[in-house]
């Protein structure tokens, strides 16, 4: 199962990322619009149920293009001088549970190693996390 639409798109075959019934694409679009626009720091909650969408649907319909923008965003919003960490708690919980839950799906065949490029994620974004958390209690 690859997650993608027969058009190649890379947009999750899960075509909305709401109960409401929007399409993805029109919420993403919003979504990445309101965080160019977004106060240092600030994670709008449209940004907030996209990355929550995200940590969900990968591990249930596993899409390589989403699962890439997904990390490179939640690791730019918590680079940044006024880190926002709600992305990388997304992505860490996705983590956990893609890794760490013997009960839940995996986007790889059954017994089949865990892709090594997973965990080197989820410790660079494990790494980050701590350093976050170190930062703020050195600035209090």
């Amino acid at each position: 199962m690859n997650g993608e639409d027969e058009s190649g798109s890379g947009e999750p075959s899960s075509h909305t990322a709401n109960s409401g019934g929007q399409p993805y694409n029109e919420i993403r679009r919003a979504a990445l619009q309101r965080r160019r626009a977004a106060q240092p720091g600030e994670t709008p909650a449209l940004m907030r149920q996209l990355y929550q969408f995200w940590s969900e649907m990968l591990l249930r319909d596993f899409n390589s293009n989403v699962y890439t923008e997904f990390r490179e965003l939640a690791m730019q919003d918590v680079s940044q001088e006024v880190p926002s960490r709600y992305g990388l708690r997304q992505l860490l919980d996705f983590y956990e549970k893609l890794l760490l839950d013997s009960e839940g799906q995996k986007p790889w065949p059954q017994g089949r190693a865990i892709p090594g490029i997973f965990q080197l994620h989820f410790q660079e974004a494990l790494a980050y996390d701590r350093s976050l958390t170190v930062r703020n209690d050195v600035a209090v």
